[in-house]
């Protein structure tokens, strides 16, 4: 990093490296660089060592600075271009082409070739003094703007094409423009004629009218725009302020959207950005600045919230642009337009810049050789004290996650699947659909709802579901202290009080809870302390708060991770923990009954069998595997590849035959995949879904093969159905809800109301609400039971055996009962009633008839309608005369 010094009115540079952190002696070695005082200067993008700077004493200097360091002063430049007549204001590298620097003076601008120290153009582009210029990513064109208030687009090898007259800023004070990246859009920053800062966006190919502009009050300097095209983010910051604007930019309206603002103590006097290829990546470091102050250098980073920093997050880091120059000086000037080539930020391959000497001849300045490190050794950045504004990272387009992934919020937001199909072959398959592809979610009325919940917990942990809800109460994590977590009766809906709920105090961060499936009052709570906590509530609720548990279990040696009950055996259950261990239980004995071992890496999830005989797991080695725990405390069958990405969960389906996958690919966009037990080398078939950083957990329907993907932080609700059979996963309607829910917990089946087609019944917890939701399919006879979709259910809320018979090998399966309503005729009984009579067929081919028959059928028809009259007198033979006599009155 370079920065001008107060000492010598402003003509001493200093050079830090960037990693540099710590108090530093008042005696720095520095660049002599100029006689008057430094206006500008940029580092080349090719050459972290070669250094351009540009001087109110006319003059340009390129200096070569040394790999290691500044050790004493430098007072003799690697090049030096020639004097000018007037003070140079600004200087810019060539973004494609080395050896290529633009440079303003006055109303000119002039490009260099900096290898031969020659002026290659020059020009006058503006009526009065230039303010700034910025290069297009590809280097194809050049943007200016100046105190005549106007905007141009230049092609800097053919300046003689003068670009039409253009708009700008309605003010002649200081202005900049920055291209953002390559797209057809460019920005500048400038006040208006009031005298109020603003920034606008342009349309390069019509700078008549901007597409957009936004003010943001006063300001005493311009505003300073740095632009990262990887992320679309923008920040902007001005000298003598305090504060630093995050700002994201899309291709349509509004263009600009605004995000964080970092509110500092000191004056800035100065803000850079720091390439992509000094970012700490393991902690999701998206971008950093460097806050130039009176008496301090301030970091200012840029990261995204992550559970986990152990991998590479790829969704945050794409590719890009590297440190290689894609054209030669003499091909960009005979008009080739390259970009540079990209590279990963993946430290595992990682590309280290090795500064070779110079050559003897001296026409090139350094070079730059490009070496691979080895994968196994990845390289990590220095840790640099930092200041952290927040980075907004929501469910919408505007997320820091590049925009180069397919986005499907808009999908979402109307209503429609969210949901990109991947062909799994190329077998012809008929066509089929769900019985539940009309299936309808709905919210239930306003009076069972529990309201107003106040100090909810937001820091929930990946693994956690972050709520669980039974028949009868519903367990909410409380913020603060002690690991609180309140208990809500589910049949005693209202408006909570204020304060003074009762609680379960675990005495230590929940890392996860879980209800007991056989024991509505018995709750169970993992601790950071590596401690589990089994609290049994009274019958009737809660009325006090818990302090003291029943009891506990110890035996992980690190956090626990979560917990999980087993589907048909009473007081047992099994925990995952970051000691790489799974242990079972016996709540009933207190004590730990088996250690499952073999993982290499952090559990991220586990499931059950329907039939309690086996146990799947993922892990962060992308490993599945899965366990017969009282074969072997081993994986009987262990396949790898199977990546579900930051964090992951599994269920199995299809009566066990095959296992449910959710997780993220490649790009960041969740999935779920379902593979077949017989071979979990691939799967059978993905679904994809949109770019989230929640992960969607799925809530399996044994009775109907449907399968529920709720996540955090979202309104929506994914449905679809599974089968063993292709095409696996079937499309159903999704559920949109009317707000943001934090999590979603599913109810028994014996809540639901079969009369109105209730197939299932879940409870979500909002911001401040418990609100139940329904959901149904529509049928047209709702007064027939509806057997095809309501089979008899398995009673999952009682155990079937106790720990002792399950570890003794015993297995068994829950019994059954049919949901059918007293009174209600099976749909399926009911006789199918005969199809109405066609109104024509077209097989029948009508007779032919001639114009005499048709016109007899057709007199027969009125005589029928009229009946026959001629034996009856016509009326007016029944009148009787008027007599001659009668006249004459």
């Amino acid at each position: 990093m370079a920065f001008n010094v107060s000492g010598g009115a402003g003509c001493n540079i200093c050079i830090l490296p960037i990693d540099f952190c710590g108090r530093s002696n008042n005696d720095l070695p520095c660049l002599k660089a100029h006689s008057d005082l430094v206006t500008d200067m940029d580092f080349s993008p090719f050459n972290d060592y070669l250094l351009a700077t540009c001087s109110q004493d006319c003059s340009i200097k390129l200096w070569d600075l040394p790999e290691g360091g500044l050790t004493e002063d430098i007072t003799n430049a690697f090049l030096t271009l020639p004097m000018q007549e007037r003070r140079i204001e600004t200087v810019l590298f060539h973004p494609a082409a080395d050896n290529i620097l633009a440079s303003t003076v006055f109303k000119s601008i002039q490009i260099w070739d900096v290898s031969t120290g020659q002026e290659k153009l020059a020009w006058e582009a503006h009526n009065d003094q230039l303010l700034g210029i910025s290069w297009k990513q590809d280097g194809s064109l050049l943007a200016s703007t100046s105190k005549d208030k106007t905007i141009k687009i230049w092609d800097p090898r053919n300046p003689s094409n003068s670009p039409p007259v253009t708009g700008g800023h309605n003010n002649h004070k200081d202005s900049k423009v920055c291209w953002l990246g390559n797209e057809d859009l460019l920005l500048s920053s400038g006040f208006d004629a009031g005298r109020q800062s603003e920034l606008c966006i342009w349309d390069p190919r019509n700078l008549g009218c901007s597409l957009a502009s936004q003010s943001l009050g006063t300001a005493t300097s311009a505003l300073m725009p740095f632009y990262d095209p990887d992320t679309k983010m923008l920040f902007v910051a001005s000298k003598g302020a305090t504060t630093v604007l995050y700002m994201e930019v899309t291709d349509k309206q509004p263009y600009l959207t605004s995000n964080a603002t970092y509110m500092g103590t000191a004056q800035q006097r100065g803000i850079a950005m720091v390439p992509k290829r000094a970012l700490n990546v393991m902690s999701c470091e998206v971008n950093r600045l460097l806050q130039l102050t009176q008496n301090a250098i301030l970091p200012l980073s840029y990261e995204v919230p992550r559970r986990s920093h152990r991998e590479f997050a790829s969704e945050l880091f794409p590719d890009t642009p590297g440190n290689v120059s894609a054209m030669t000086v003499d091909e960009w000037f005979d008009g080739q337009n390259k970009e540079v080539a990209k590279i990963s930020l993946d430290p595992s391959k990682r590309q280290s810049v090795i500064k070779s000497t110079k050559t003897q001849g001296g026409s090139d300045s350094t070079s730059v050789d490009v070496k691979s490190e080895s994968s196994s050794a990845p390289e990590t950045n220095p840790s640099i004290p930092a200041n952290k504004p927040p980075v907004n990272q929501n469910l919408t387009p505007n997320s820091v996650v590049p925009d180069n992934k397919p986005n499907l919020q808009g999908a979402a937001a109307s209503g429609e699947s969210g949901m990109v199909r991947k062909s799994s072959g190329k077998t012809f398959v008929a066509a089929k659909s769900s019985k539940f592809r009309h299936a309808k979610g709905s919210h239930r009325h306003a009076s069972t709802y529990i309201t107003n919940i106040r100090n909810m917990g937001n820091i929930i942990f990946g693994e956690c579901d972050g709520f669980h809800a039974n028949i009868a109460r519903a367990a909410v994590p409380f913020a603060g202290p002690g690991g609180q977590i309140g208990v809500f009766e589910l049949d005693k809906p209202g408006r909570q009080p204020e304060s003074e709920i009762p609680a379960v105090h675990n005495k230590s961060m929940i890392q996860d809870f879980r209800w007991d499936p056989f024991n509505n009052c018995r709750l169970v709570v993992a601790g950071e302390n590596c401690r589990i906590n089994v609290f049994d509530l009274p019958k009737g609720g809660l009325e006090d708060s818990l302090d003291e548990p029943t009891f506990y279990l110890l035996g992980h040696q690190e956090k626990i991770h979560f917990l999980l009950f087993h589907p048909l055996t009473r007081d047992l259950m099994l925990s995952a923990a970051l000691d790489l261990t799974i242990r079972i239980w016996n709540l009933q004995a207190r004590e730990e009954v088996m250690t499952l071992k073999g993982h290499t890496d952090q559990i991220s999830a586990a499931a059950w069998s329907l039939d309690g005989t086996r146990i799947a797991t993922l892990c962060k080695d992308k490993i599945l595997r899965i366990y017969d725990p009282r074969q072997s405390d081993t994986p009987t069958k262990e396949v790898s590849g199977v990546n579900p990405g930051r964090c992951g969960r599994i269920v199995w389906v299809c009566q066990d035959k095959c296992l449910l996958v959710s997780g993220f690919n490649s790009n960041g966009q969740r999935k779920i995949s379902v593979y077949g037990l017989t071979d979990l080398s691939k799967p059978l078939h993905e679904v994809e879904f949109d770019v989230s950083p929640s992960i969607l957990i799925p809530y399996y329907d044994e009775d109907t093969n449907v399968v529920f993907l709720s996540g955090k932080g979202e309104s929506m609700i994914y449905i679809v159905e599974v089968s063993a059979q292709q095409p696996y996963i079937f499309d159903c309607s999704n559920f949109k809800l009317n707000s943001i829910y934090q999590a979603v917990s599913f109810l028994p089946k014996n809540v639901c109301v079969v009369k109105d087609v209730e197939f299932a019944r879940a409870v979500v917890l909002t911001k401040m609400n418990i609100e139940p939701i329904s959901f149904t399919v529509p049928r047209v006879k709702m007064e027939y039971f509806q057997d095809d979709i309501f089979p008899d259910t398995k009673v999952r809320w009682e155990s079937n055996l106790s720990c002792d018979q399950w570890l003794n090998g015993q297995n068994s399966q829950h019994r059954t009962i049919p949901l059918c309503p007293e009174g209600m005729k099976p749909l399926s009984s009911v006789p199918k009633s005969a199809p109405a009579p066609k109104k024509y067929e077209s097989h029948r081919e009508l007779e032919r008839k001639t114009d005499e028959q048709k016109k007899e059928e057709l007199l027969r028809a009125m005589v029928g309608k009229l009946g026959n009259r001629e034996d009856e007198p016509l009326p007016q033979e029944e009148f009787e005369g008027v007599d001659d006599d009668e006249w004459d009155d």
